[in-house]
């Protein structure tokens, strides 16, 4: 579960020594809870702090989008098929002739996970008529969506509750066009708006604040009540780490026996109820919980978690009202309930003063080394530098950037090593200077890639060459007596302490 720091080993040997020496631990690793032994107080906690893109709700890596529209209609060539002559560009359709054999222009695979969408098909100019055609939506287990249109007065909308993983347009045969111009647009929630082209935004995610927690031995951060009393959400719920823990209390009011409820939920707020997730001894599913039964003699549960997740737990049914309150509950890691000790856990917010795009923040000494920073790409100057028949590369010079990292994070741009002459957006670092490339229809000059990227309020993070340091207001952090935990919602933390 501990680890050192990537070090040589060398580095790892000499520190290890120290460490024995000086009596002083370090562990470090993931976001996680750090158990010590026998600490007596931190000398340092540091939070690593990662750059994040907001993926607006996507649990899944970012392929951009999640402007308005999230229809992304790839351009297509002008091309005639079946009677009729078509083209894609920036999103719009443009069509023109009479279908002699039904076909299907435009299918496009998206990632949308599940909730309230609206699908729109609008003319902007020209007419349609002779057949309806459709516009589809189709979930991951292949439910269809449609919204007809062609012998109907525009716009045309539809409202579905689901996930969507593939859109199409198909084109029926005797349907007409008179150069018609369409848009088709995916959006959120259950209104149609004006149409918009897709948009490869996915903000870049600093942060102006780290949170820290302590906690002792009992890790039941909210009361453990009656389920009648609390409707559970992600939002009630508190984080844990997969592994073995076990459930203790003293009684819940005058009961003799009672229901044992446990919810848990991800990152996204959708319930886990598979086995995979909480395998128990007695553990079924029911409903958004997991519940099992227990009586006088029966007063600790040990459970196995098997993800990090978000968990509540509840008590029902038996002689418990809703009323009752579990008296000492107790929630530690391991598969025996020890002695009660009521939950101390403290939360610690570091205010930075600054967004942080990146770094390392020392809580006990309030020491900030900031290693990532922000820019928009558009505000750099942008030479030539190389040519293919496909793509076009421009450089700026950029000293300030760590030569050669890869460590570049954008919301549009594609971090690659080197060129390649492809038909796609991607950004490099090479001895001082930073490369983007794009298609070569985008653009063919220094000069337009620096409008493109102005005009797309295209975004770069990267890792700095120098790494800056700010002093900030020390924030104690202790740890008390005995076994603990330590934990951060920002990142990979390292713990230094007095064994």
């Amino acid at each position: 579960m501990f680890r050192y720091k990537e070090l040589s080993t060398l580095r790892k040997l000499i520190v290890f020594k120290k460490l024995i020496a000086s009596g002083i631990k370090v562990v470090s690793g993931a976001i996680a809870s750090f158990v010590t032994k026998k600490a007596t107080k931190a000398q340092s906690v540091s939070v690593t702090l990662e750059p994040i893109q907001d993926l607006h709700g996507y649990d899944k890596p970012w392929s951009g989008g999640n402007g308005k529209n999230l229809l992304n209609i790839p351009d297509i060539a002008e091309t005639t098929k079946s009677g009729v002559t078509y083209s894609v560009k920036d999103g719009v359709l443009k069509i023109n002739g009479t279908c002699t054999a039904g076909f299907t222009p435009v299918s496009v695979s998206l990632s949308l996970p599940s909730a309230t969408y609206t699908m729109s098909v609008n003319l902007v100019s020209g007419s349609t008529g002779g057949a309806n055609d459709s516009f589809n939506c189709y979930s991951s287990d292949e439910t269809r969506q449609l919204v007809a249109f062609g012998t109907v007065s525009y716009p045309v909308t539809r409202t579905f509750s689901s996930d969507v993983s593939t859109c199409n347009v198909t084109i029926n045969k005797n349907a007409t066009f008179s150069n018609a111009v369409l848009t088709f647009q995916v959006e959120k929630g259950s209104s149609a708006t004006s149409w918009e082209p897709f948009s490869n935004i996915c903000p870049i995610s600093g942060r102006t604040e780290v949170v820290t927690q302590r906690t002792g031995k009992n890790l039941l951060e909210l009361p453990f009540v009656h389920q009648s009393t609390v409707a559970v959400s992600k939002d009630n719920c508190f984080f844990i780490k997969a592994g073995d823990y076990v459930l203790s209390f003293a009684s819940i009011g005058n009961a003799t026996t009672w229901r044992l409820c446990l919810y848990m939920f991800d990152e996204d707020g959708n319930a886990l109820l598979s086995n995979e997730y909480a395998p128990n001894r007695s553990m079924q599913s029911t409903g958004a919980y997991w519940r099992w039964g227990g009586n006088v003699s029966d007063k600790a549960s040990p459970i196995h978690i098997d993800s990090d997740c978000y968990v509540r737990f509840t008590f029902s049914l038996g002689t418990t009202s809703a009323s009752d309150v579990a008296t000492d509950a107790q929630l530690e890691t391991g598969t025996t309930a020890t002695d009660y000790e009521p939950y101390n856990g403290t939360r610690y917010t570091t205010d930075l003063g600054r967004t942080v795009y990146g770094g390392t923040l020392d809580v006990v000494s309030g020491e900030l080394v900031v290693d990532r920073a922000m820019v928009d790409l558009g505000t750099l100057n942008w030479a030539n530098n190389q040519t293919g028949t496909n793509a076009f590369e421009a450089y700026s010079t950029a000293n300030y950037v760590k030569s050669y990292t890869t460590n570049l994070l954008s919301d549009v741009l594609v971090q690659k090593s080197s060129f390649v002459d492809v038909a796609e957006y991607t950004v490099r670092m090479g001895n001082d200077f930073l490369a983007v490339k794009v298609p070569k229809a985008i653009a063919s000059s220094g000069t337009q890639v620096k409008q493109w990227l102005s005009d797309n309020n295209v975004t770069l993070c990267y890792e700095l060459a120098t790494p800056q340091t700010y002093q900030l207001a020390p924030q104690e952090v202790e740890l008390l007596l005995g076994q603990n935990n330590v934990w951060s919602d920002s990142g990979e933390i390292q713990v230094t302490y007095k064994r």
